[in-house]
């Protein structure tokens, strides 16, 4: 099961025409006809999905959430946008997360949030696809709708603009029914 969000209509133009004109010119063609340079290949690519921020309180929390390998950069899709795996099989059971450091669901939560937003900043100032394995979460570690909700409220437009494609794989009867309700709203804010 596989359901697919494609924000972007003209994907298909866009990446056929950058492909056209790659040999002439260094970068990428945005839809607008600017030239987008990328520096970062030209540097030696990206560095692995890690926490930098040491002056963080909660440094020490988030790079125990790295080690999960919750969210991973899986390398480029056919159009060269970043791949970016949400593995929910993944979370911890909240058993496990108050016997571990981070004592509390809670402050586990708000380390994962953080984590997420470092993770992605690598990644969103140009185009990328995220792809959210939903089999192996269970009520024993699945997050509150009402967490959810309140982070997306949180998420800053950034992280969402450049968002070209949301893979859902093994999706619940539950999403399944609400998929109709939530992509306009997913694909408008």
């Amino acid at each position: 099961n596989l359901l697919l969000l494609h924000l972007d209509p003209f994907d298909n133009e866009t990446a056929s025409n950058s492909n056209k004109n790659r040999g002439l010119i260094k970068g990428n063609i945005t839809s607008d006809g600017i030239i987008d340079d990328d520096f970062e290949s030209e540097l030696g690519g990206h560095e692995p999905t890690y926490v930098h921020d040491t002056e963080d309180a909660d440094y020490q929390l988030m790079t125990k959430i790295s080690e999960y390998g919750i969210i991973e950069c899986c390398g480029d899709d056919k159009f060269g946008r970043k791949t970016i795996v949400f593995s929910a099989c993944r979370l911890p059971n909240q058993d496990v997360i108050r016997n571990s450091q981070f004592k509390t669901v809670a402050k586990f939560r708000e380390c994962l949030f953080k984590y997420f937003l470092r993770a992605f900043d690598q990644y969103v100032d140009m185009d990328y696809v995220l792809i959210y394995f939903h089999y192996g979460l269970r009520s024993y570690n699945r997050p509150s709708y009402g967490w959810l909700m309140q982070c997306y409220l949180k998420i800053d437009r950034k992280y969402k603009k450049n968002l070209k494609a949301l893979y859902l794989v093994h999706p619940t009867t539950w999403i399944k029914f609400f998929w109709p309700v939530i992509r306009p709203f997913i694909s408008y804010v």
